[in-house]
């Protein structure tokens, strides 16, 4: 009763997302988007998924992760309350603008993103589900990471509890997935599948396109595993776009780029200061459609 719904802003697998605003009290007149979980949904070891995600959403205080504001339950339902984002998802501004968004708003996105996922990582957490869709704009332009619904805790960074086994976890969207995620046996989660999703993001948000795309799934995932990634004409005359997608792109996730500050030496992103994007001090180059 605190909140009055007042519009379905999207549905999802584990739930439904609303618009929402808050009724008295912290917060009044504020706001809000409500992530709304059937708890029969959750059953099993999904109940732990639900938990957790609400639990990393309580220590991911970072500009560029969103934020939980409050959390509750009822018989039927558990909510999730977090920030609205009025300028929606990436994806929607990509799809909007199907030939991508360009060199400059991809480096300040993706930038604004390596910021938050070096945060994530330096608590052991992995978010595992990076894709367009996940990623929420500001009326400013600026860019969130969003839905930690598959995010993974580690302890020792590498993909296995210490003193445990390593497992090999699938989740997420297949576009986005690592290389070593999709050979026989794969490898367990770890820092290095996070990057090449933020990857493959670089290169959707230059040119609407993934870099990996194909007519089959069995198709995709041969060219995740064999291929260099594709750039479109306009996005491969980009000036060290290519170097900087493939060092993100490397099939060896032990060669892969893995810190924003790795990212801040790459000459693609030399235009940018990443202390002033840390600080939400840099100007967005693009601004997003608002809801």
């Amino acid at each position: 009763n605190d909140f009055a719904p007042l519009k379905v802003l999207g549905v999802g697998g584990f739930g439904t997302v609303l618009l929402a605003r808050k009724r008295g009290g912290f917060g009044e007149g504020r706001l809000y988007a409500v992530k709304v979980m059937k708890k029969a949904t959750y059953k099993g070891r999904l109940t732990s998924h639900a938990f957790l995600e609400r639990d990393v959403m309580l220590v991911a205080r970072h500009p560029f992760l969103v934020r939980l504001r409050f959390a509750f339950h009822n018989g039927r339902h558990l909510y999730l309350v977090t920030d609205y984002f009025a300028g929606g998802s990436l994806e929607a501004s990509l799809k909007r603008e199907p030939g991508g968004l360009g060199a400059a708003a991809a480096r300040f996105v993706v930038a604004e993103l390596a910021l938050g996922l070096d945060y994530l990582h330096a608590r052991d957490v992995l978010h595992r589900d990076i894709k367009a869709a996940n990623v929420l704009l500001d009326a400013a332009g600026h860019a969130s990471l969003c839905d930690f619904g598959l995010a993974k805790c580690v302890e020792d960074g590498a993909g296995a509890k210490k003193g445990g086994e390593r497992k090999k976890s699938f989740a997420g969207t297949v576009e986005y997935m690592a290389p070593e995620l999709l050979r026989k046996g794969g490898e367990a989660p770890a820092p290095a599948l996070d990057w090449w999703a933020l990857g493959v993001l670089l290169v959707e948000t230059v040119q609407g396109a993934t870099p990996f795309g194909a007519a089959t799934p069995r198709e995709l995932m041969l060219n995740i595993v064999r291929e260099p990634p594709h750039l479109h004409p306009g996005a491969d005359a980009e000036p060290h776009l290519r170097s900087s997608a493939e060092k993100l792109l490397h099939k060896d996730p032990a060669k892969r780029l893995v810190s924003a500050r790795a990212l801040a030496e790459r000459r693609f992103f030399a235009p940018l200061d990443f202390g002033a994007v840390a600080r939400k001090a840099a100007e967005p180059p693009f601004r997003p459609r608002t809801t």
